[in-house]
C-alpha cells in the first residue's frame, strides 16, 4: 500500500478503510481522529492516516515544535518570502 500524500476527505477516508463516510464523521465529532477544516470541508491528514494504516501511534504536530521568531527570542527574523507589515497612513 502507497503512503498518501494529500489529506483525506471523509468519502476518501471511508473507501480506503472499508466504512461509511457517516461513521468518519462520526469519529471526526467525537475527536477519534484528528481533523481540520477547510470552510464546511472536513479533511482529515494522510500522516494520521499513513501512521495507523503501518499500526503506529500517531502524535499531532504541536506549535511548540516549530520556531516562530518573536520579540523575546531577539525580534523578527528577515524572511525573504514575507514581506514587512507597513501601516496605511
Amino acid at each position: 500500500m502507497h503512503e498518501a500524500k494529500k489529506p483525506f476527505t471523509p468519502e476518501s477516508l471511508a473507501a480506503h478503510w472499508d466504512c461509511t463516510p457517516r461513521h468518519i464523521r462520526n469519529l471526526v465529532d467525537h475527536e477519534k481522529i484528528p481533523s481540520f477544516r477547510v470552510g464546511k470541508l472536513i479533511r482529515i491528514p494522510a500522516a494520521f492516516v499513513n501512521a495507523k494504516d503501518r499500526g503506529e501511534e500517531w502524535k499531532a504536530p504541536s506549535l511548540k515544535d516549530t520556531e516562530t521568531p518573536t520579540a523575546q527570542s531577539g525580534g523578527p527574523t528577515a524572511r525573504p518570502d514575507v514581506l514587512p507589515f507597513v501601516p496605511r497612513t
